[in-house]
């Protein structure tokens, strides 16, 4: 399996979204992808993805852009904060 399946939640927009994300890219693509997707979705959300970083919820445990997905903690059902 190469994708899992994760909970983004954005506090700004105190929204929740779920999201498969692949593992063999960067946590800093993924980022950026995610924010696109809700941009494009959201009608008045213009969310800078420079300024937003990505957290686990559970241990507040904030990701590095350059790591990949698969050498990370995030797995199937993890909670994500857009902050």
């Amino acid at each position: 399996m190469n994708k899992l399946l994760v909970i983004v939640y954005v506090p700004l927009l105190d929204e929740h979204y779920d999201v498969f994300i692949p593992i063999n890219k960067k946590i800093g693509t993924i980022k950026k992808i995610i924010i696109d997707s809700i941009n494009e979705m959201s009608d008045n959300a213009i969310i800078n993805p420079d300024k937003m970083r990505l957290f686990n919820k559970d241990d507040c445990r904030l990701y590095d852009n350059n790591i990949y997905v698969k050498n990370s903690s995030i797995k199937n059902g993890t909670v994500l904060m857009l902050v």
